[in-house]
């Protein structure tokens, strides 16, 4: 496992024990907003999802176990894709591409049939912070921000809970 996946993976875990959901990110980034329910053999067959931002608009749906973008919001158009494998799991995450600084705040995870919800917290800031020597610019990035690597990601969000379980 490369040091992103392992950055990703530590992140998720300690947000998940802390019981709060925040997201860090730098702009241009792509992340992961978590909604997992634990208990996937409550869910209907056919589980409806919605994500809101702030201001309750719409950032993604889910409808019957299918992705449903016709009212969502132009900004997040192109920009947002879930896990459709996963759904069956409880795992109704979704990935926020190349995210903004006006894309920071609260964003709300909605399962309907077992009466869920999850905030997430995205911080989406400007400022990173640089250390000595790099290979492009002759100084180093000293942040700990994660872009997030497609194929890690899937493979965290198929076998994470099988590394939670383990551990407990």
């Amino acid at each position: 496992m490369d040091v992103s996946s392992r950055i990703l993976m530590l992140s998720l875990l300690v947000s998940a024990a802390s019981g709060q959901e925040i997201v860090s990110a730098f702009p241009g980034q792509d992340v992961l907003l978590p909604c997992t329910y634990s208990r996937p053999d409550k869910l209907q067959p056919r589980a409806t999802v919605f994500w809101r931002g702030k201001d309750d608009i719409n950032v993604y749906d889910i409808i019957n176990n299918e992705p449903d973008l016709s009212s969502q919001e132009s900004r997040f158009n192109k920009r947002t894709r879930s896990f459709p494998v996963l759904y069956s799991q409880g795992n109704f995450s979704i990935v926020l591409q190349k995210v903004q600084l006006t894309d920071s705040g609260p964003y709300d995870c909605f399962i309907l049939p077992v009466d869920f919800q999850l905030r997430v917290q995205l911080n989406v800031t400007a400022n990173r912070v640089t250390g000595e020597e790099g290979p492009d610019t002759g100084r180093r990035s000293g942040s700990a921000a994660v872009r997030v690597n497609p194929l890690s990601l899937l493979l965290f969000l198929l076998f994470g809970k099988t590394v939670l379980l383990y551990e407990n």
